[in-house]
């Protein structure tokens, strides 16, 4: 039976930026290669390298719903984060942890 790291490496899965609840996949500077932090030689995924374009358009959609955000109640946000958290596959705090704490470097051998 092919281990998991045989599996992620045959099917590595696709980063995105997500801008305005749309997953933008295209790269306008590239893509780059998320390693693993305990084997460094080996690729788990790839993702978009974004430019100041996509920070622009990610900043402005933010803004654009920040006045939305923040007339909900606590608790509608908190559901909201959870549901974001399940989509993930991981429980709230794994969630928050992991995309607070994820160091990704851009594949310099493309």
């Amino acid at each position: 039976m092919p281990s998991y790291t045989h599996r992620m490496n045959a099917f590595p899965p696709v980063g995105a930026h997500l801008i305005a609840g749309d997953r933008v996949t295209d790269g306008a500077a590239g893509t780059g290669v998320s390693l693993n932090p305990a084997r460094p030689d080996e690729p788990v995924g790839d993702y978009p390298i974004g430019d100041a374009g996509t920070a622009s358009d990610a900043v402005g959609a933010a803004v654009e719903a920040r006045s939305s955000w923040r007339s909900l109640p606590f608790g509608a946000r908190a559901r909201i984060l959870e549901q974001a958290a399940r989509e993930q596959g991981d429980t709230a705090l794994e969630f928050f942890t992991r995309t607070r704490t994820a160091y990704i470097r851009p594949d310099t051998r493309r």
